[in-house]
């Protein structure tokens, strides 16, 4: 059996005339320090870039944005109003968001150890091919196919239909979502398009414009949670509605319903796995990308239950007009109409 390792042989040292010439070895040694302070020099630099030529300029920050920036998109400012109708009460909605927020964090823990032990960009397509490997990647192909040209359009499409309409109620043109479909599918193009263009021309522009889109994303959960902190606290003064106080009355235990609430909320949470995809770019990789997703989840989930908390406080169901717009609704009852707008 051939040995794992094999040390090398002792050789006696040779005899060479050239090194009995005074200060030659110092000068052989000065060179051999300078060739290894190149190749240490050069292997930084290489560290830096990934193997498909690409530069890891991904930190902490960047990569939990890119969670925030995936996760918080339109779910949470349109679907909290279909996931109480399905289930009947508030309060069985709460319990619901905390079940689907427990199934995500556990996926992402997932891609967590996935992302540090396959380090390179692909995400679920690098890891199915592993997974895999016969008939030649034919699982992970058909995955790519899949997302490329049905998930992952019909989500983004999802999306900008919902920013579409608040982009026309905080222009005060609510009657513009009813009977103008044509511009709402407008907009939603040009979001879409700019997006795009900004992305393929640069990555560090494009990581810059989502890391703004994260905090603007954060503050804004953050303006309704705490607002709806304060109505509990009756720091704000409001009108007194039935939500919470119904409990759990009136709450459908039905499959049809349950599967239907999960659905809404599972769309809410999902955007997790998107770090996966570029996780090649990650600095450090074994330390962000565990830290970024636990800092990304835990704290989208708070928000998300103070964000449910705050809606239900302020706005009654029989009174909820659009689900889609629940989250202007509520800016516009609790700020007034110009500035809830």
């Amino acid at each position: 059996m051939t040995p794992l390792y094999t040390p090398l042989e002792q050789n006696p040292p040779m005899h060479d005339n050239s090194d009995d010439r005074p200060g030659s070895a110092s000068l052989l040694n000065n060179g051999a320090a300078l060739e290894d302070n190149a190749s240490a020099t050069d292997a930084v630099k290489a560290s830096d870039v990934t193997d498909e030529g690409l530069r890891k300029e991904i930190g902490l920050f960047s990569a939990s944005a890119i969670i925030v920036g995936q996760v918080i998109g339109s779910g949470i400012f349109s679907t909290p109003a279909s996931v109480v109708f399905f289930c009947g009460t508030p309060a069985m909605a709460l319990i619901l968001w905390f079940i689907s927020g427990l199934f995500s964090f556990g996926g992402a823990l997932a891609y967590a150890e996935l992302g540090t032990m396959f380090p390179q960009n692909g995400g679920m397509i690098r890891y199915l091919s592993h997974a895999y490997p016969k008939p030649r990647a034919f699982v992970a192909t058909i995955m790519a196919y899949s997302v490329t040209f049905f998930c992952r359009p019909a989500a983004i499409a999802a999306n900008v239909a919902v920013f579409a309409q608040y982009f026309f109620f905080a222009a005060g043109r609510k009657d513009y979502i009813e009977s103008r479909d044509y511009l709402l599918r407008g907009i939603g193009a040009l979001a879409m398009t700019a997006l795009l263009i900004l992305n393929i021309i640069s990555v560090r522009w494009s990581l810059r414009l989502l890391n703004v889109f994260a905090v603007i994303k954060i503050v804004a959960l953050l303006i309704v949670s705490v607002t709806g902190f304060l109505l509990m606290c009756g720091a704000v003064k409001r009108t007194p509605g039935t939500n919470w106080s119904r409990g759990f009355k009136g709450t459908k235990m039905d499959a049809q319903s349950f599967a239907s609430a999960m659905t809404r909320l599972f769309w809410s949470w999902e955007g997790w796995s998107n770090v996966g995809y570029v996780v090649g770019e990650v600095k450090n990789v074994k330390r962000t990308l565990p830290l970024s997703l636990g800092l990304a989840m835990g704290s989208i989930a708070v928000l998300y239950v103070f964000a449910n908390v705050a809606y239900f406080s302020v706005i009654p169901l029989e009174e909820i007009d659009n689900g889609m717009l629940l989250a202007a609704q509520f800016m516009d009852k609790v700020f007034g109409k110009a500035m809830g707008q």
